[in-house]
């Protein structure tokens, strides 16, 4: 008969705690990660929309505004107000502990043209993963966090359009 040690037990309990810790995030199937932007993004470069001046502040807006974003604290509420005759996006960054629930709601004013809404975790060496995206015709995101960590929320709307968007990000 073996005998197991205190050692490798405690071994494998931490083992089994690491790989928990580096588990995805708990988003629910119809806020999973989408290529939603990634896919407008390559039309308009398809199109070469990219090439004009109008297409191009479209693409250096999100970028601008990821590199930009502004750090808040959570419960965290505004309104968004996007003039379609100006490409614009905008994106905070908050913090969550693991274990906390975090919801974003988002609230057109009237019915929107189409937002792109994309929660990111922000990753050690300043990089991103994208663990949400909101679907063209919801109203939010919830996802549980795994890890302590900050995470990035971009929102954007189409090229072209506008319109009035409140916005509420919470934990519980």
């Amino acid at each position: 008969m073996k005998t197991v040690s205190w050692t490798s037990i405690g071994i494998a309990a931490i083992a089994i705690l690491f790989f928990a810790g580096c588990a995805p995030e708990r988003v629910d199937e119809a806020h999973r990660p989408r290529r939603t932007y990634s896919a407008y993004r390559h039309a308009l470069t398809d199109m070469e929309i990219d090439r004009t001046r109008l297409g191009r502040r479209w693409l250096d807006a999100a970028d601008g505004a990821v590199a930009g974003a502004k750090t808040v604290a959570l419960p965290f509420d505004d309104i968004l107000i996007f003039d379609p005759a100006e490409p614009e996006a905008v994106a905070v960054r908050f913090h969550t502990e693991r274990g906390r629930t975090v919801t974003v709601r988002l609230t057109p004013d009237p019915r929107p043209p189409l937002f792109f809404v994309d929660v990111y975790r922000v990753i050690e060496d300043g990089d991103r993963v994208k663990i949400a995206t909101l679907d063209s015709d919801g109203e939010g995101i919830v996802f549980r966090a795994r890890r302590p960590a900050s995470y990035l929320l971009r929102v954007q709307p189409e090229l072209g359009r506008g319109g009035r968007v409140a916005i509420r990000v919470e934990q519980n």
